[in-house]
């Protein structure tokens, strides 16, 4: 495990769009495949680390958040959508009742996958 990492820090390999790619002009896509993403979480869990997740891909598994006490799905994450929220109020695990190491609201927000307009300039 990194020195500078806990075990139970989050970690997040995501794949940027292609305009972020080569600095914002650059239009070809990135090299990292979800497959790529999905190497580096097995990577980081093999080495310690209980929170490692996929981003910016379609991967349910990879993406979403498993109790470590007893394998239960805490939340259920595909791309930007909530699939599922096993977690009490404390944020602890409804079956095992083991910690899940952050900061919760007692219920899921709705947030989706919506694409906010940003203006750039005037």
């Amino acid at each position: 495990m990194p020195r500078y990492l806990t075990a139970d820090e989050s970690v997040t390999n995501i794949r940027l769009g292609p305009s972020f790619a080569n600095g914002g002009g650059d239009a070809r896509p990135l090299a990292a495949s979800a497959a790529s993403l999905s190497r580096a979480r097995d990577i980081g869990c093999a080495n310690g680390l209980r929170y490692v997740y996929t981003g910016n891909v379609h991967d349910r598994t990879g993406g979403s958040t498993w109790c470590r006490g007893c394998g239960r799905l805490l939340i259920g994450r595909d791309w930007f959508e909530l699939t599922r929220w096993y977690l009490v109020e404390e944020g602890c695990c409804m079956d095992c009742g083991t910690p899940l190491p952050g900061v919760f609201e007692a219920r899921p927000g709705n947030w989706g996958a919506r694409r906010q307009p940003v203006l750039l300039r005037q």
